[in-house]
């Protein structure tokens, strides 16, 4: 389960504005899930 959510927030910080959008996510809340630890929810 950590190691999904690490290369998930890697995933997310690699996406742009776009592709966040496509998913229903706006920069902010990319960025906010990115700075979170891998082992927090």
């Amino acid at each position: 389960m950590w190691r999904r959510r690490a290369l998930t927030r890697r995933d997310l910080s690699r996406m742009d504005r776009h592709m966040l959008s496509d998913i229903g996510l706006t920069e902010g809340q990319a960025l906010d899930e990115v700075a979170k630890p891998f082992w927090r929810e």
